[in-house]
Parts: C-alpha cells; sequence; structure tokens
C-alpha cells in the first residue's frame, strides 16, 4: 500500500507497510491504531477498516518528492489536526494554548478535525473566551490544513496512544516541529528527537503542554531548520520502499528458521 494525501499535502510515505492504506479514490487512509491526524481534518474523508476499526481517510495526494520543505519562519500559530477522540486528549490543548499565551505574545490556535469530543473543545474554547484567537473550524479542504502546517509554530499532538504518528512526519516535512506527550502506548515519540525537531512534553496537563510550547518559541528558526534536517536525514528510513525492505527481510529471516 503507498501512502496517499497527507495533512501538509507533500512527498511522503506512510509508516510501516500494513498502517495505513489508499482508498479507491486514492486517498490515504488511517493507521492500524485508528484515525491519522491528518485523515479525520479534511472533507469528504472515506472509512477503512484497521485492526482496531474503521479510521477516516483524507484526499490530497503526496506522491513523489521526499525533500523537506523549505524553511521559514514560523507564524504564532500552534496546530492539531486528527480526530476529536478520547485517545488523542484534544481538550487539554484549550487549557494549554491560553496558559502558553501569556508567555508567547500573539498566540494563536486552530484545532482541525470532529469528532466525539468537539463539543467539548468548543465549550472549553468559550468558557475562555478565546474565540478570537483559537479555532476549532472543524473538517476543512486539504488545502487550508497545509497552509497551516507549513506557517505554524508547531503542531501538537497531546495523544496517550499513538500506532504510528504520522502526522509527526508530515509536520517534520513542513519544516515544522512537533510537540508530543511522552507516554508507554504513543509510537508518535519514535519520531520526535527532543531539541531536534520538536519537544516531548512529560504530560498532556495544561502546563507540560504550554511549556513545550514555548520552547518551541523560544527555539526560533533554528529548530525549523533541524527539524527539516532531521526529515531529510530520514525519509528513507520512513518510504514506503524502505519499511517494504525491512518487512521483506524480517520475513526472509523467519523462513530461514
Amino acid at each position: 500500500m503507498r501512502c496517499g494525501p497527507s495533512a501538509t499535502g507533500r512527498s511522503i510515505s506512510a509508516g510501516p507497510a500494513g498502517s495505513s492504506g489508499t482508498s479507491s479514490s486514492g486517498r490515504a487512509c488511517g493507521s492500524r491504531s485508528g484515525p491519522t491526524a491528518s485523515a479525520a481534518c479534511t472533507k469528504g474523508a472515506c472509512t477503512t477498516r484497521g485492526s482496531r476499526g474503521p479510521s477516516p481517510c483524507s484526499k490530497a495526494s503526496t506522491r513523489g518528492r521526499l525533500e523537506p520543505a523549505k524553511v521559514r519562519d514560523a507564524d504564532p500559530l500552534v496546530v492539531f489536526a486528527g480526530r476529536h477522540i478520547a485517545e488523542k486528549r484534544v481538550p487539554a490543548l484549550v487549557p494549554a494554548l491560553v496558559a502558553a499565551r501569556e508567555r508567547v505574545p500573539g498566540l494563536r490556535g486552530v484545532i482541525f478535525g470532529d469528532g466525539p469530543e468537539r463539543d467539548q473543545v468548543l465549550e472549553l474554547i468559550a468558557r475562555h473566551d478565546a474565540g478570537d484567537w483559537l479555532r476549532a473550524p472543524g473538517f476543512v479542504d486539504g488545502a487550508e490544513v497545509e497552509d497551516a502546517m507549513h506557517r505554524a509554530l508547531c503542531m501538537v499532538l497531546p495523544s496517550r496512544r499513538e500506532g504510528y504518528g504520522q502526522v509527526v512526519i508530515e509536520a517534520s516535512a513542513a519544516a515544522t516541529p512537533s510537540v508530543v506527550v511522552q507516554g508507554p502506548d504513543n509510537a508518535a515519540t519514535e519520531h520526535v528527537t527532543d531539541g531536534v525537531n520538536g519537544v516531548i512534553a512529560p504530560s498532556a496537563d495544561p502546563a507540560d503542554l504550554a511549556g513545550a510550547i514555548v520552547r518551541v518559541a523560544d527555539a526560533g528558526t533554528p529548530l525549523r531548520a533541524s527539524t527539516a534536517g532531521w526529515f531529510a536525514d530520514n525519509a528513507e528510513r520512513l518510504s514506503l520502499g524502505s519499511s517494504l525492505r525491512t518487512l521483506l527481510t524480517g520475513y526472509a529471516d523467519s523462513t530461514r528458521r
């Protein structure tokens, strides 16, 4: 299976073989662990069934080049793109962004996607009177997500569990650092080298997430440059061809035993 559309629209592969698929229309499908972050943020998502149930699919194409985006200065914008489900802990973003904004002047946020916890996200935005700088627009066109991802200060993924964490790779391809949360079931942390292409927060508590966002802001453009470098260094390892070679080599070794 080949990587289809991503949130960023850049040329990146899906995770290890079997972790994602493509719909008949060419849309990239979610991972085995459930919805991928990018899959849930665009209109017209399709649905496939992974080992943990249905997962949505995004729309734009990501076939082609494997080099990262050109490094540019970031807007003071924090992005989340994904399903609003319990394991992703999306509501935690609102108080975290409120706290981070006290230390990063002019900070804004956009929380793409939809799901069972979106109402709670909207309620928290209203409770904190944050509607003028923090949006949760639901499903949007892929081009809007791509634009936001490229301009963003960082992408924040507060999940307690991720089977792969494709959106971290997509963010890195856009030279945008990621903030993820340490946890035994969060495979997204495997794609973040703290201080190189993002920050690993110790928990999803507002203070910890806010602190991680502030670290990214303080690191500035050099962190974006090292994020682009991380993607360039790891693109081949993360590509479908490399994943298939690893899978086939492991299969061949197992048959010899």
